[in-house]
C-alpha cells in the first residue's frame, strides 16, 4: 500500500471522527458508497473504480462535507488533490 494514499485516507477519518459522524452519514451527504469511503479512508485507493477522475471526486466531495461541518477546519483541498495526483503519476489528462 502507498503511504501518501494511507495518510490522505488517515486525515479524512481523523476528521470525520473528530466531528463525531459515522460513515453513513457521510454516505447519505455526499451519495458516495460507504465500502468506497472505508477504501478512501484506508489508503485503499486500488479497489476504488479506476481512474483519477473519481479519487479527485471523492476528495473534492468529503473534503467540502467536512468543511461545512466545521468551520474551523483547516484543509486545503487543492493541496491534497495535487499530492494525491503528484504520487499517483497523474499527468492531468485523467
Amino acid at each position: 500500500m502507498n503511504n501518501v494514499f494511507i495518510d490522505i485516507g488517515n486525515s479524512f477519518k481523523s476528521l470525520r471522527e473528530q466531528l463525531g459522524l459515522d460513515l453513513e452519514t457521510v454516505h447519505q451527504s455526499i451519495k458516495i458508497r460507504p465500502n468506497h469511503l472505508k477504501y478512501f479512508e484506508n489508503g485503499d485507493f486500488h479497489k476504488l473504480p479506476s481512474g483519477s477522475v473519481y479519487v479527485v471526486g471523492i476528495i473534492r466531495s468529503y473534503s467540502l462535507f467536512l468543511l461545512n461541518q466545521s468551520p474551523n477546519i483547516q484543509f486545503d483541498i487543492d493541496e491534497v488533490i495535487s499530492k494525491y495526483k503528484e504520487e499517483n503519476g497523474d499527468n492531468g489528462n485523467d
